[in-house]
């Protein structure tokens, strides 16, 4: 799925112009992009939460020839699976 494929679902679930849900979509991505610079956690009860990690410099191997460098630390967005969800994939089988 894609934010046009959401677009679309949210237009024909709810009865509005794909314009109109394509702008909420819109906003909602930039508020959470807002709060994840700020480093502030996104928690959807259900689903899951994102949330930001400093990855700390590290010396990492290119596996093709064997090579070492270094990895600069840098902040990565991560996402941990909600209760629901989680419990949706164990029992899948």
């Amino acid at each position: 799925m894609n934010k046009k494929d959401l677009a679309y679902f949210l237009a024909e679930k709810y009865n509005l112009k794909k314009g109109v849900t394509e702008e909420l979509i819109d906003s909602l991505f930039l508020k959470m992009e807002q709060e994840l610079r700020q480093k502030k956690k996104i928690n959807i009860v259900g689903f899951g939460s994102f949330y930001v990690k400093e990855m700390k410099q590290r010396t990492a191997t290119n596996p093709q020839n064997g090579e070492t460098f270094e990895l600069e630390s840098r902040e990565v967005v991560k996402f941990k699976l909600g209760k629901k969800l989680r419990e949706m994939f164990k029992n899948k089988k």
